[in-house]
């Protein structure tokens, strides 16, 4: 058996990609090639994890100063953890867990354990709007199994496992015996051997490849998306785009799949950018947002003293872009009426005012052609 490199802060066939690597164990290998990256879901959920883990553990105090949308999100869950350790004769928050093994791969990090008399209750919590349910939740499974190897178990007569899921409000449970479990351990081990296995097959699948960090550069996505679709990235740009309404729908039920495999090549290359990788055919420059007031209240005061109060607000101020349209509308028709007047300077005086106190930031990185290397707008004013 070839060993893997261990990785220290999320392990490549852990709980939470077990059932990824399960079905194409050649994603486990593929995935410790790609460069990290995280969504603004997984940041969030993050985020709520530690909330809810320094409430249980530090108590409410702990809490103080976060943000009420996030409490109100992760009370549900930190309450009925509550309402079990009350019973119980120990508890576990955010608990490193492992089973031995050869490569040193198989850990993670539980959100929630407890032992009640003869049950060993996992809850794992979940922030995603996608409904996630503990009946042969291979995750939950997983994190049990590792848990039972961890406990000292000479004091304890466990019987049931009781795996849970909290999410939206409510917990879904799923109870098993131990028996039950020693059958996922088979499948485990199994799993990890034909992961490991230098010629560790890919096989992709719409459960497997929906979160694979790997489809990016996934030889068997791609090819199999090719064959289904009947389109290559190599000939696309000489392709006729499809006429008739069967060929359109056709092609239209891949639209998504290619959009997923695409979004993920770009969020590769962004990634290498970010570290500083130089690119044969492009350069990273800075993506630049909409123009925006340097200091709100020093431009309401502007504006407010030169008597263009009601003009330059609409429940909150305006945008730059929208005050100095009506500021050049103004300036317009006193110009059509005479020569320069002191009300046209005064404008012109106020459009200058104004324009010291936009800015526009800098939002992120963009990769273009060379030669085409500006800094490049998000979106329009």
């Amino acid at each position: 058996m070839t060993e893997c490199p261990t990785v220290q802060t999320h392990s490549p066939i852990g709980p939470s990609s077990y059932q990824r690597v399960s079905l194409c164990p050649g994603s486990m290998r593929l995935s410790q090639n790609v460069a990290e990256t995280q969504s603004d879901d997984a940041k969030r959920g993050s985020r709520l994890h530690a909330l809810a883990a320094d409430w249980l553990e530090d108590g409410v105090d702990a809490i103080l100063g976060a943000d009420q949308e996030d409490i109100d999100a992760v009370a549900f869950y930190v309450n009925h953890c509550h309402a079990l350790m009350k019973q119980s004769i120990g508890s576990w928050v955010e608990y490193p867990v492992n089973l031995d093994h050869p490569s040193g791969l198989l850990f993670g990090t539980l959100d929630f354990a407890c032992v009640d008399m003869d049950r060993l209750v996992i809850v794992d919590y979940k922030s995603g709007r996608k409904k996630v349910n503990a009946v042969n939740n291979t995750q939950l499974l997983y994190y049990a199994l590792m848990m039972l190897r961890n406990l000292n178990t000479a004091d304890m007569s466990i019987e049931t496992i009781s795996l849970q899921i909290a999410q939206g409000g409510e917990i879904d449970t799923w109870d098993i015996s131990v028996a039950d479990l020693e059958v996922f351990a088979d499948q485990l081990n199994a799993t990890v051997e034909a992961a490991l296995a230098e010629d560790a097959p890919l096989i992709p699948g719409s459960v497997q490849c929906n979160y694979c960090p790997a489809i990016s550069i996934c030889p068997a996505y791609k090819a199999r998306l090719e064959e289904e679709s009947g389109l290559t990235m190599e000939n696309v740009d000489a392709m006729i785009p499809p006429k008739t309404p069967a060929l359109i729908e056709q092609r239209y039920a891949y639209v998504a799949k290619w959009r997923k495999y695409l979004d993920e090549v770009e969020k590769q290359a962004m990634a290498l950018a970010k570290k500083g990788h130089k690119f044969e055919n492009f350069d990273a420059v800075d993506r630049v947002g909409n123009r925006s007031w340097i200091d709100e209240k020093f431009v309401t005061g502007i504006l407010e003293q030169a008597g263009w109060d009601r003009d330059g607000f609409d429940r909150k101020l305006k945008s730059p872009t929208q005050i100095l349209s009506a500021l050049d509308k103004a300036t317009k028709k006193m110009a059509e009426k005479a020569t320069v007047s002191k009300p046209t300077l005064a404008l012109l005086e106020l459009r200058s005012e104004l324009e010291a106190q936009i800015e526009r930031k800098v939002i992120g990185t963009k990769l273009v052609r060379k030669g085409d290397s500006e800094n490049v707008t998000e979106s329009e004013d």
